[in-house]
């Protein structure tokens, strides 16, 4: 097995487990108040809702990810989807649980170690997970993911040369296309 496959079913594999145990974590106000270190933790009917809604989220995304570890190399793009905006959401979800005083910046630290920001010269920023740089985002907010080649993947015949295809998927656009 090669190292880019490797590494993305192993980064499926950790992603699955995290999220599984995140999702039954969040199905339990006890086992979540001993996960972020809260003292007297007792939610009402509406935390607990909206825990449940993220529960099935996390169970679902649970599945994705054994899914695409299935054909890493293919659905690599889970794996992006994961990372932006997934656990950066997640990373800014609990810097705001810090700023307001509801967790302690030790109970955050473990995700804000996956995920980094480096600012470029020309104030662009590389996103980077487990230090690996996975793509950029522009001035604008514009992410834009860092792809391996894809030489050998597909030969170019002299009909699809001339075509515009799509940077997100190998389709015609609308303007191709009569009437």
């Amino acid at each position: 097995m090669d190292d880019a496959r490797r590494w993305l079913r192993i980064s499926c594999w950790v992603g699955a487990v995290v999220d599984a145990l995140a999702g039954v974590q969040m199905l339990s106000p006890r086992l979540f108040a001993f996960g972020m270190g809260l003292k007297d933790f007792h939610p009402g009917p509406d935390v607990r809702y909206a825990m449940g809604m993220g529960a099935a989220l996390m169970f679902g995304w649970t599945a994705l990810l054994l899914w695409a570890d299935r054909r890493p190399i293919e659905r690599r793009d889970v794996l992006a989807l994961t990372v932006v905006p997934v656990i950066v959401g997640l990373a800014v979800n609990e810097a705001f649980g810090v700023a307001s005083g509801f967790l302690s910046a030790a109970f955050a630290a473990p995700i804000w170690a996956l995920v980094g920001l480096a600012e470029l010269e020309n104030g662009d920023h590389v996103v980077r997970f487990c230090g690996r740089d996975l793509g950029l985002v522009d001035r604008r907010g514009v992410f834009r993911r860092f792809a391996p080649p894809s030489t050998g993947l597909r030969k170019t015949t002299e009909d699809t040369a001339h075509q515009k295809l799509s940077t997100i998927s190998p389709v015609q656009s609308v303007g191709n296309h009569s009437g």
